[in-house]
């Protein structure tokens, strides 16, 4: 559940990425056969928005409502909700403007329509809406002009029907065919064959054989809006509830553990993040990030990490100041120039100071014109710009020259990835949405109302997201938790 609640709220179609373009140039289409619904990509975008992004958040988060999401903090109310899920909506499409742009992509109107009306099936359930389904169901909605056989240049193509792999697209197992991703057609992959997806009362082994909205209960795909008038077992009730003495009966909402929850439900540990300070061998730990340099978390206990020559711990953690060598997995001391790059609990592809790894490689740090090395390295006054044809050092970039990037614009700079240009970093108290918009010293954090504002750094014991200063980690300092449905997923 913890993974799922960071779900995308576009799923798969919105998210996948394309490939290089070439320099051929078509004239924007789309497929509505009522007549030109948009004349250019900024039309297109905005229908889709209007048509997609506001239809499916409302039926979302109406039903979230009702299946008591509103016990859950990130949840406060139904037009928040929507706001919040229209906003990402709408990076998503901003994010595919140049896709709209070149015209290589048709917009399919009557499938746009036909997946909000999948959507709309899971007005009565509590469970998060599968992915898998939406994927296989919505993947027409936007898709790329080639037919099958033909140069493609992006994720799906031939109406649907295709995928691009190595830029060819490629036709789709139909129905009955073995599969192991999409299937055509409105097809779902079900344990490894395309099938349709079982309607109401229809035979299932497990929920995946199912329509949205239904669950399989006693090898029947069904609703789970009413309790059975008797129940025998906790998995016959409704969402929420269990059975007790044959009766299906709410359960409580706060628990330490599942097995308190009702049916379908799962318990949340409400986070309660706090600044705390990094944890010393012997001390208790989620995860390495949270011991101290040297250590690393083993069975949530911090543990003294590999000398060198040894092997390294879980492939990547050495004792402090060492790094893990890629080609024997031992600890070793920071490579130089010419030697291959390691890793570090730092990240990939590490070199010793001085240094950026290129290829693999430990080279000199890289001037304008060069390519940037892996950790985005370029010497002092120069930042790694993001080419079509690659990343390259380039002159940093003033208020208003274009980026893609926080490392081409100026130390006083952020890119505003919405128009992606170098813009002035803001100051405390001034409204952010992707976390690099706030001044040296400051962070992106949630006020009392839920907006997100430039704030200072946390301290110690002060709330924090993931940042704090330098020495603390940001830690969950409570096991306590609430027993919520998955649909609850889609608020963060």
């Amino acid at each position: 559940m913890a993974g799922r609640l960071a779900i995308l709220f576009l799923f798969f179609v919105l998210s996948t990425n394309c490939l290089p373009f070439d320099d051929r140039v078509y004239e924007y289409s789309n497929d509505d056969k009522k007549g030109d619904a948009f004349k250019n990509p900024d039309e297109a975008m905005n229908y889709l928005v209007d048509s997609y992004c506001l239809p499916a958040a409302d039926i979302i988060c109406t039903a979230a409502y009702n299946c008591g999401c509103q016990k859950y903090p990130p949840f406060i109310s139904t037009e928040h909700c929507k706001e919040s899920l229209i906003e990402r909506c709408k990076n998503r499409v901003v994010s595919l403007k140049e896709v709209f742009s070149s015209g290589r992509v048709v917009i399919s109107i009557p499938d746009i329509e036909g997946c909000i009306k999948h959507i709309k099936k899971v007005e009565n359930s509590c469970d998060l809406p599968d992915e898998k389904k939406l994927d296989g169901l919505c993947k027409s909605m936007i898709y790329d002009r080639a037919e099958i056989g033909e140069r493609c240049y992006y994720e799906i193509c031939s109406k649907g029907n295709g995928i691009c792999r190595d830029g060819v697209c490629t036709l789709l197992p139909s129905e009955n065919e073995p599969c192991e991703g999409l299937c055509s057609g409105e097809s779902i992959c079900i344990d490894g064959i395309c099938r349709m997806s079982v309607v109401e009362n229809g035979e299932c082994n497990n929920d995946s054989y199912c329509d949205l909205g239904l669950v399989c209960h006693n090898g029947r795909c069904s609703y789970m809006n009413q309790n059975p008038a008797t129940c025998h077992t906790t998995e016959e009730c409704s969402w929420g509830y269990v059975c007790r003495g044959n009766v299906c009966i709410r359960a409580e909402d706060l628990c330490i553990s599942k097995d308190t929850c009702g049916n379908r439900n799962e318990c949340i540990i409400l986070p309660d993040l706090r600044c705390k300070p990094l944890s010393t061998e012997g001390e208790i730990c989620n995860n390495s990030l949270e011991c101290e340099e040297g250590l690393y978390c083993d069975k949530g206990v911090c543990h003294k990490a590999p000398d060198k020559g040894e092997n390294c711990a879980d492939g990547i953690y050495c004792g402090k100041s060492l790094i893990c060598s890629i080609t024997d997995n031992l600890c070793i001391e920071p490579p130089v120039k010419g030697e291959n790059c390691g890793l570090s609990r730092e990240g990939f592809m590490v070199c010793d100071e001085g240094y950026s790894c290129i290829e693999g490689v430990c080279k000199d740090i890289p001037n304008t014109g060069m390519e940037c090395g892996s950790d985005f390295k370029c010497v002092e006054g120069a930042g790694c710009d993001f080419k079509d044809n690659g990343s390259f050092c380039d002159s940093l970039r003033d208020e208003g020259e274009p980026c893609l990037n926080d490392h081409i614009c100026k130390s006083q700079y952020y890119c505003n990835f919405e128009e992606n240009k170098c813009r002035r970093r803001l100051d405390r108290g001034s409204s952010c949405k992707y976390g690099n918009e706030c001044l040296n010293g400051l962070t992106c954090l949630p006020d009392s109302r839920g907006n997100y504002i430039c704030s200072p750094i946390p301290d110690l014991d002060q709330p924090c997201l993931d940042r704090c200063k330098s020495g603390l980690v940001c830690k969950n300092v409570t096991s306590e938790g609430i027993c919520l449905p998955s649909i609850c997923g889609v608020v963060r």
